[in-house]
């Protein structure tokens, strides 16, 4: 959505317009291009009725740039392909024609899978984006950071647990 959209209501009856909102990317089907990964969804059941809980830990906005985690797929039952992830960035900017004011996508850490992220998911801090990572063997998570550019990636610290 645009930064200077207003909502229609208020308080809790507040909706964006749809003129307010636009895609940003596409989510494919087959894990080409640069699709978002699915939000990670959980259900608990208790009793006769059944809770769901969407934990949208694969994107963050800032007021430059989205981050989010591409589409990737959990292969431990070796029935599914394995698609790469990663975390991809969309800057903020001008197109080609001065009218989109959205780059195209692209990935600046491969590899990086939604299933990889330890709680938390992405966050944000000037142009850095940081997430965390678990290390069972070793009992520890990892910080992790990148430039929005790509650049400066590294571990930042490790964590015991």
């Amino acid at each position: 959505m645009g930064y200077d959209a207003a909502p229609e209501g208020t308080g809790d009856a507040a909706r964006l317009k749809n003129t307010d909102m636009r895609r940003v990317v596409d989510p494919g089907t087959s894990g080409a291009g640069y699709p978002a990964s699915a939000p990670n969804v959980v259900s608990l059941t208790g009793g006769r009725a059944g809770i769901t809980s969407y934990v949208f830990s694969t994107l963050n906005v800032s007021k430059d740039f989205i981050a989010y985690i591409g589409r990737s797929i959990d292969n431990s039952s070796g029935t599914s392909p394995l698609l790469p992830g990663g975390l991809n960035v969309v800057i903020r900017g001008s197109g080609p024609d001065g009218a989109d004011p959205y780059t195209s996508p692209r990935t600046v850490c491969t590899g990086i899978r939604k299933f990889d992220l330890a709680g938390g998911g992405i966050d944000i801090i000037g142009d850095y984006m940081y997430w965390l990572t678990e290390d069972k063997p070793n009992k520890r998570y990892r910080l992790h950071r990148i430039k929005k550019d790509g650049t400066g990636y590294g571990i930042v610290k490790d964590l015991p647990y």
